[in-house]
């Protein structure tokens, strides 16, 4: 039977109620208990008589499981065990590991979503990388239709913090990057930081887009249509690439260029952030680290995902994982030669402790 969770942290998730969201308004009372064993604990909001369950706003809401496999379930899955494999050690089927994976991932996108805001950021590091569904090449009309062949993932970390801030799964168009680098900027809090990638044009593209300003051109005093006005990029926003050239799969140059930025600028974050230089080292660790914690990256296996809800849905689950329950080595060795174990959230200041895998599906979100 699950422990009634403390009552002042509890609020009305009815959004037409005067109180809704806010804590410590003694308006929560306990009305009943429901389910099929009448082991769920039923809340009522004394303001508007709003009735809910105790887990309504987590990915327990509904669910027919009972927390303890679900819990299992998304452990296995954020370690890198497979969908049959799990279905294998906890004796169940592998449709119902494919359904909790589908809820949960959906649940850990918001919770994604709504906790990563605000966040004040030194540099930045941008990078993609390939991966597949169902099979590796298709039409692209089929592809459009079923949603199957190569699949890019966009992702965006900070360096300091190594917190991985913003994912977008897609292709690898334009469009694709674009649907990253937006979100990610909407969660900047404070001056813009610095920003690295690698030599793909689409991200210098899409700064420009976003940070510039309109320089009319002076009238001429000629009859005719005036020239349209010119793209100016905004003065303080920094950005930087780099390129490798390899050779029988090995690197043999590395060319570090400013884009958007001059020399002072960028030294003046690099003083504050975790890169003596112009890299992409931090992005390219964390990107292999999916390969590892996530089953349908994996290369040169039978793991790959069927269908791209469950390989949006996995990646989010390893996502929050990290984020929020695994501690980061570098992180947890910077303050001292002894292990203080930190995640990148604790870094952010997100949250104040690590999170468990129960604390995970349990958490409940306001949308």
């Amino acid at each position: 039977m699950d422990q009634p969770p403390d009552i002042d942290k509890i609020y009305c998730p009815n959004k037409n109620c005067p109180d809704f969201s806010i804590l410590g308004k003694d308006n929560i009372a306990v009305r009943g208990k429901y389910g099929k064993n009448k082991d769920k604990i039923l809340f009522y909001c004394r303001t508007c008589g709003h009735r809910f369950g105790q887990t309504h706003g987590s990915a327990l809401f509904g669910a027919q499981i009972d927390p303890e496999t679900i819990r299992s379930i998304i452990h296995h899955a954020a370690e890198g065990v497979s969908v049959r494999s799990t279905a294998r050690l906890l004796n169940i089927d592998k449709s119902t590991v494919n359904r909790i994976i589908l809820r949960v991932g959906g649940h850990c996108s918001k919770i994604l979503s709504n906790l990563l805001r605000s966040i004040y950021m030194t540099e930045v590091q941008l990078d993609e990388f390939w991966s597949f569904v169902k099979k590796k090449e298709t039409s692209k009309i089929e592809k459009e239709k079923r949603y199957e062949g190569a699949t890019g993932v966009w992702t965006g970390l900070d360096v300091n913090t190594r917190l991985l801030i913003s994912s977008w799964v897609g292709g690898h168009e334009l469009e694709d990057a674009r649907k990253m680098v937006i979100d990610l900027i909407s969660r900047i809090e404070g001056e813009k930081p610095l920003i690295v990638s690698d030599e793909l044009p689409h991200y210098a593209t899409i700064l420009k887009e976003i940070f510039h300003s309109l320089t009319p051109f002076p009238p001429i005093g000629k009859p005719g249509r005036p020239k349209a006005p010119i793209k100016v990029i905004d003065k303080d926003i920094i950005y930087a690439t780099v390129k490798k050239t390899r050779k029988k799969n090995k690197i043999i140059k590395i060319e570090r260029k400013l884009i958007y930025c001059s020399n002072d600028q960028l030294n003046k974050k690099l003083i504050s952030s975790d890169s003596f230089t112009i890299n992409t080292s931090f992005i390219e660790r964390s990107n292999g680290l999916w390969r590892l914690w996530d089953a349908y990256l994996a290369r040169k296996c039978c793991t790959f995902a069927k269908n791209i809800e469950l390989f949006k849905a996995k990646l989010a689950i390893c996502h929050a994982s990290y984020n929020f329950i695994r501690p980061h080595g570098t992180l947890s060795t910077r303050n001292s030669h002894s292990f203080n174990p930190i995640t990148p959230a604790m870094a952010a200041k997100i949250t104040d402790h690590i999170w468990t895998y129960d604390e995970l599906i349990r958490k409940c979100l306001l949308a």
